[in-house]
């Protein structure tokens, strides 16, 4: 999808003051919502041909919505970055790179692969041959993000020993464009034109930012390690779960926190080339008290007018600070799985307890099956006992037998036992009945 260009331009010059003398101030043009013809219209007449001391091109972003066509895009946090496009036209792509020497392959990240989430930091030295004679101009770009939440932002940068020229996008949700434009308009014109001095405001923000992203995982993590007996003793499902969702926040910030220090020592070796290439080209930067007394000539260097300390200061501290968080973040990280441990071990306590209670049940059990298998053992006993005597009983209680009542003894032929003729039915019917019985139970 084409994006029309919306762009704010920032341009710092140097000109004489009204009156006599040769003494001069810096001033500068800030325009905003400007379109394809009206960069151009621009770029055409900046100031009777000069270019400015400082130049910064922001690009605004912008999402695309069924029913309303293109517009800025909402705070950070609420779109989708996917969903975010720089607002530039690729006929205006075409007139930067053609007009600035704006690198095509940082174009190609900026508007056509948009779903690059990670890219590197390049930095290289280009020959340049032009009205105002042969120089060498240091370029390149980096990446950066301020927390999890806010949108990307690429940085294209190109320091000549007359100009510094910066294409900046999405920095308005970030903060970084409103910081440069207060430093403007609060007299701090000067203290922008030191080498890399937008790079410290970014960076700047980035570290303000994932600064604040480490304090709500922090709070987090400190609450579990602070639960009394009776919350920890609790259902633990829902408290690892959280934990493991911190844990992955923990990693990912400390990932963001590589890339920042990264980051950071490739603005000092670029600031360590620009030092180099154009040390002997730039005067010595004034005191924060002195006023450039400089004609506003194409030679004048804005280091020239330049106030302020070196801004590699900045970002060693700045490093050294991200370096001290990130082994922070890491050190919360690890206890985060030592609370995920104690959760798992406090679990398999009560596991295990739960598991004792139920063998000494069981024993219980046991034991009262062993009591009545003693009982039916007694039952069985008493059973045998009596058992044959009753069967005799009942078998000769039958009508087929039939006891003689006379006292004469056997011996004299008058039998005192007598077995009635029918006695096989007895046997007849008991035998089936038994084995229909045992069928009928297997």
């Amino acid at each position: 999808r084409v994006f029309e260009t919306t762009l704010d331009i920032l341009d710092v010059h140097l000109q004489l003051r009204p009156g006599e003398g040769k003494e001069s101030e810096l001033v500068h043009v800030y325009k905003q919502d400007l379109g394809h013809d009206e960069t151009v219209e621009h770029f055409s007449n900046p100031l009777k041909q000069i270019a400015p001391l400082l130049r910064i091109i922001f690009v605004r972003g912008h999402v695309f919505l069924a029913g309303s066509g293109q517009q800025e895009a909402p705070p950070h946090g609420t779109a989708d970055f996917n969903d975010v496009h720089p607002a530039m036209h690729p006929a205006t792509a075409e007139f930067l790179s053609s007009r600035l020497g704006v690198s095509p392959a940082f174009l190609s990240v900026l508007l056509k692969k948009t779903w690059v989430v990670k890219t590197g930091n390049c930095c290289w030295t280009r020959r340049v041959n032009d009205a105002t004679g042969n120089y060498n101009a240091i370029e390149g770009w980096y990446r950066y993000s301020c927390g999890l939440k806010n949108y990307p932002s690429h940085v294209w940068f190109s320091y000549t020993p007359t100009s510094t020229t910066y294409i900046m996008n999405n920095c308005k949700y970030n903060g970084v464009q409103d910081s440069i434009i207060r430093c403007i308009e609060g007299g701090m014109t000067s203290k922008l034109l030191r080498p890399l001095a937008i790079d410290g405001l970014v960076m700047e923000a980035a570290s303000e930012a994932w600064g604040k992203s480490i304090l709500k995982p922090r709070m987090t993590l400190v609450e579990y390690e602070h639960l009394d007996e009776s919350k920890i003793e609790m259902d633990p499902s829902e408290s690892i779960r959280e934990l493991h969702i911190l844990s992955y926040h923990l990693l990912v910030i400390k990932e963001d926190m590589v890339d920042h220090i990264e980051r950071l020592g490739y603005l000092i070796e670029v600031h360590n080339t620009l030092s180099t290439e154009f040390e002997t080209l730039s005067p010595k930067p004034l005191d924060a008290t002195s006023t450039p007394d400089l004609p506003p000539t194409t030679t004048t260097s804005p280091t020239s007018v330049a106030t302020g300390i070196c801004v590699s200061h900045v970002f060693k501290f700045l490093l050294s600070e991200t370096q001290i968080r990130k082994r922070w973040v890491q050190t919360y990280a690890d206890r985060t799985g030592i609370q995920m441990n104690l959760f798992y071990a406090l679990s398999s306590q009560r596991d295990n307890w739960i598991n004792l209670k139920i063998a000494g049940l069981t024993s219980k059990i046991a034991t009262e099956t062993q009591k009545d298998s003693s009982s039916m053992i007694t039952m069985a006993t008493v059973t045998m006992l009596f058992l044959p005597g009753t069967f005799v009983s009942a078998v000769f209680s039958m009508g087929f037998f039939n006891a003689s009542s006379t006292s004469a003894p056997p011996a004299l032929g008058q039998p005192g036992l007598s077995i009635a003729p029918s006695w096989w039915l007895y046997p007849a019917i008991t035998v089936p009945l038994t084995i229909l019985v045992f069928a009928s139970w297997h």
